[in-house]
């Protein structure tokens, strides 16, 4: 299952806002394990580049389409 297939049905079941929260919340904790791997000269990380920017734009695209179906005029 891929990331949007993932995020899609989080979106179902639990409402944007609570999938943008966990959004940002993965998106850190990859952030917090590609720097402590980074810091102890790992070189296998790639995945949690991949991961931690993935979801943080994944949280910034769900608040960008709530936004805007909240705006009436767009």
């Amino acid at each position: 299952m891929f990331n949007k297939d993932i995020s899609d049905k989080l979106v179902e079941l639990y409402g944007e806002e609570n999938v943008i929260l966990f959004s940002k919340m993965e998106s850190t904790r990859n952030s917090l394990i590609f720097d402590e791997l980074e810091a102890n000269s790992y070189t296998d990380i790639d995945e949690h580049s991949f991961e931690r920017d993935w979801w943080r734009e994944n949280g910034r695209r769900l608040e960008n389409t709530r936004v805007n179906n909240l705006n009436p005029s767009k």
